[in-house]
């Protein structure tokens, strides 16, 4: 292998070649990295906003069941005093 002052030029081109395709697969592997670490940041935002959105719905459910038993009552109520409205 030439190497040295007088090594032949070629020899350096396919070394810096080299060199380059060796930074070249470190950058991509460590761009590779930086994108899985954000994709997994990402999908644990989601995750959270999915139970907070499930949170919301669970409490919207159970106001409308106590709405809607609340209404039936009030109907029971109404039906009852126009009974006795009825026989007065």
């Amino acid at each position: 292998m030439f190497s040295g002052p007088g090594a032949h030029p070629c020899s350096d081109i396919g070394r810096l070649q080299s060199d380059i395709n060796r930074i070249d697969r470190d950058l991509s592997r460590k761009v590779d990295a930086y994108e899985m670490s954000t994709i997994n940041s990402n999908v644990a935002s989601m995750e959270c906003a999915i139970e907070e959105i499930r949170s919301l719905y669970d409490g919207f459910c159970f106001k409308l069941e106590t709405f809607e038993t609340n209404q039936e009552e009030t109907n029971q109520e109404i039906i009852e005093l126009k009974e006795l409205l009825s026989k007065g």
